[in-house]
């Protein structure tokens, strides 16, 4: 299989579809997950930047992992009014995956008082330095003429159970705009944004909205792309993520956009060197395995030791960013494969959240350890006792999921046992394990 065939692309504006299709074109790098949505929207059509192993609980609601400010936030203002979806029909619309460098792509034309007017994106979630998120945005109107983007780092983001940011603070800076945020247990995601500096326009910062404006003229029928830059640090990667994101983003500008998409592109080919499938004379499943096997490749954590994969991987909060029995079962086979150090960190993440499986098997009355069913950070077992609402009463109902399911024990030690098989080294047993 060629990088041609390694991609998968919708035609036509489905807005009813937007949250299907945030999974569908989902990017990410193991450290954050960037669903697949649109520029122009919100929490309303469940835009999110999903961070993994961070959590925050709001009031009585469950814990789950926080979603970040977004920075890919971009209105384009021409012909004197903004354009976005779905409030304007397109003229033309597709959106694309292309899974052989996770890439997402659109490109959106209307029909405009002066004639066509495109938007054009590609973004990526760099595979070589995880914190770093690229955008080049490409504008091109039949008529030519000024026109105006609004970028900004979207603070309003979507919860299941939110909103966990209790305080955002907003920062300006050359070029563009920072973000330090506070949830409600305390942790922190700062997130600093900032278009390049060579780029061809006015720019205009208003740090209290969180919005870089950036006024072009463009020429008519010509194209003229707009390259963005951001980094997301929290307080798991120090006690000062805005200085991390702040130094983060001013390397990203010196490197320069186009130098840091080819290392992006280089991290992915090599991926795909030693996790392509290849199937002879079925091309259709040849692809649809590869795309499955992109899937876990853009969620697996290589950032760092100890780390682990959640069930809904990084596209959302959905199952409350936990880590269940079937990254062990399911997945571990293909990161001993493909990613023997991704297979060390899931199990990693195990053996450091031992701790936590033994305070859940002290607190029922057995000694050893009994490994949480919903694990977070720490090993804390997030299940509830009450996971569902009686139709007919509308009261809660006891279920006991945490307290029966015991079988995750013996599938970390499965896993345990695989890996050191494999890897053959002892340091994984003497090591904790």
């Amino acid at each position: 299989m060629d990088a041609e065939t390694m991609y998968i692309e919708s035609t036509g504006l489905r807005h009813d579809e937007a949250a299907a299709l945030g999974n569908r074109f989902l990017i990410g790098n193991g450290y954050l997950g960037v669903r697949g949505t649109l520029e122009e929207y919100g929490k309303d059509e469940l835009t999110a930047v999903n961070l993994a192993g961070i959590y925050d609980r709001r009031g009585e609601g469950w814990r789950e992992p926080l979603n970040a400010p977004n920075p890919w936030r971009a209105v384009p203002r021409f012909a004197g009014q903004a354009w976005r979806l779905p409030q304007h029909q397109p003229q033309a619309h597709v959106q694309r995956l292309d899974y052989s460098a996770a890439l997402q792509e659109r490109i959106t034309t209307w029909y405009t008082p002066r004639g066509a007017f495109t938007v054009q994106s590609l973004r990526f979630a760099a595979m070589h330095h995880v914190h770093l998120l690229g955008m080049a945005y490409t504008l091109r109107a039949e008529a030519g003429g000024p026109t105006q983007v609004a970028f900004s780092l979207d603070g309003d983001v979507w919860d299941i159970h939110g909103p966990h940011y209790e305080r955002l603070d907003f920062f300006p800076a050359p070029y563009g705009v920072d973000v330090l945020t506070t949830a409600t247990q305390g942790a922190q995601v700062a997130v600093a944004l900032r278009l390049a500096e060579d780029t061809p326009c006015r720019v205009e910062v208003s740090p209290l909205s969180g919005t870089v404006s950036a006024d072009v003229r463009l020429e008519p029928g010509q194209p003229l792309t707009l390259h963005t830059l951001a980094a997301i640090y929290t307080s798991q990667d120090g006690p000062d993520p805005l200085a991390l994101a702040r130094q983060a983003v001013r390397d990203a500008q010196h490197a320069g956009f186009d130098a840091l998409l080819a290392a992006h592109r280089d991290a992915w080919r090599a991926l795909w060197q030693a996790a392509r499938v290849e199937i002879e004379g079925d091309p259709d499943a040849e692809q649809a395995l590869n795309y499955s096997i992109y899937h876990l490749l853009a969620i697996a954590p290589r950032h760092g030791r100890a780390l682990s994969v959640a069930a809904r991987g990084l596209s959302g909060q959905t199952y409350k960013g936990a880590v269940f029995w079937d990254t062990e079962m399911f997945m571990l086979d293909f990161y001993l494969r493909a990613l023997p150090d991704v297979a060390r960190a899931v199990v990693d993440y195990r053996i450091q959240t031992l701790p936590g499986a033994l305070e859940k098997a002290r607190q029922y009355g057995f000694a050893g350890a009994f490994y949480a069913w919903e694990s977070q950070e720490g090993g804390l077992d997030a299940c509830s006792d009450y996971n569902v609402t009686d139709v007919f009463t509308g009261r809660p109902v006891r279920t006991y999921f945490r307290d029966k399911q015991i079988h995750i024990s013996a599938a970390v030690v499965y896993a345990l046992m695989r890996v050191w098989r494999e890897s053959d080294d002892l340091s994984l047993l003497t090591g904790g394990g």
